[in-house]
């Protein structure tokens, strides 16, 4: 007999896509009974020389704790001094059913920041700091991992964007993420953090012949495993019944990870300065980089990519899950 409770579902994942209406993202709204607790504002750009540029923003309510903006030193992402200068502290929103505006309570040598998102486009100004503008790529990309104890919803927006960071004109993608939680739970708190990823990534590339992809793959324990991609015609792939490995370097850093699901094999391969290193130390057990998601076998050439893939290395070699040459065997 099953020793599975009433409404626990094991913390299988539900995907799919979904159109971003601003009238269903109001603060108090909430998914699955379920209140947000966090925006997550980032993306990933480069400039005509091919150096990297890392961006996050977190808002917890009105709150934020400033722009974590990266550069390439010494072959690493790293926190570059000029996010010292970004605001943070309190913000002023203003809500509407059209538009979304978050704008720095502005404190003496910060310098000023706005953040305006409409259900097609995104614009993002940190004034000496950066300034790009993007229009939404494709759907939307939703998450809801369903458990009788701590439940979660996740919502995620791409924007091919454009623009300046810090003074050099880039092209990237940015996303707007919205996390839902059970009231006093942080994502950072959660069990899906804590105790259930192995692996989990939101990629982004546009090819040569103008297509574009984009999605989030997830590899994890007791079925927290999913793979949701969309191109500019809808859902491309929705699948929950995932297996893969992860390749390490001897310090921990990701090289490759394979995800295998019927229909085809996909791979993450790691950029060679993309190792987010101050915003992983800052976060013990945890890896986030960057790279780039396709398909096993993909020829088409890519314009432009991101891929930030965060992954828990220790939880991964405790529970013994292979190297890729060993999951491409697996049957």
């Amino acid at each position: 007999m099953s020793d599975v409770f009433r409404g626990d579902f094991s913390y299988q994942p539900l995907v799919s896509t979904y159109r971003p209406r601003l009238a269903e993202m109001e603060p108090g709204a909430t998914n699955f009974g379920l209140a947000m607790q966090a925006i997550y504002v980032y993306g990933c750009f480069r400039d005509a020389d091919g150096n990297l540029f890392g961006l996050i923003r977190k808002f917890v309510g009105p709150l934020t704790a400033g722009l974590g903006l990266m550069t390439v030193q010494n072959g690493q992402l790293r926190v570059d001094r000029g996010s010292l200068k970004s605001g943070r502290g309190a913000s002023t929103r203003r809500i509407t059913s059209d538009v979304h505006t978050y704008t720095g309570q502005q404190m003496p040598g910060d310098e000023p920041y706005e953040i305006r998102v409409t259900d097609q486009t995104l614009a993002w100004n940190e004034g000496e700091l950066m300034s790009i503008e993007g229009s939404l790529g494709a759907p939307a990309i939703q998450i809801y991992i369903p458990s009788s104890d701590e439940s979660a919803f996740y919502a995620s927006q791409l924007y091919p964007a454009e623009g300046t960071i810090l003074g050099r004109p880039v092209t990237g993608f940015a996303l707007f993420d919205q996390s839902y939680m059970p009231p006093g739970v942080d994502w950072k708190d959660s069990k899906v953090f804590n105790e259930l990823e192995y692996a989990w990534g939101a990629f982004a590339t546009e090819y040569s012949d103008g297509s574009l992809e984009w999605g989030h793959l997830c590899l994890g324990r007791r079925g927290f495993s999913f793979m949701i991609v969309a191109d500019q015609n809808g859902t491309a792939v929705a699948r929950t019944d995932l297996s893969g490995g992860v390749d390490f370097d001897a310090t921990g850093w990701s090289t490759r990870i394979l995800m295998r699901v019927p229909g085809g094999d996909w791979e993450w391969t790691a950029d060679p300065d993309g190792q987010l290193a101050d915003f992983s130390e800052a976060r013990p057990g945890y890896f986030a980089q960057t790279g780039w998601a396709r398909r096993i076998g993909e020829t088409r050439k890519p314009t432009r990519w991101f891929a930030w893939q965060e992954t828990f290395p220790e939880r991964i070699a405790a529970d013994g899950v292979p190297g890729t040459a060993v999951a491409a065997g697996a049957i």
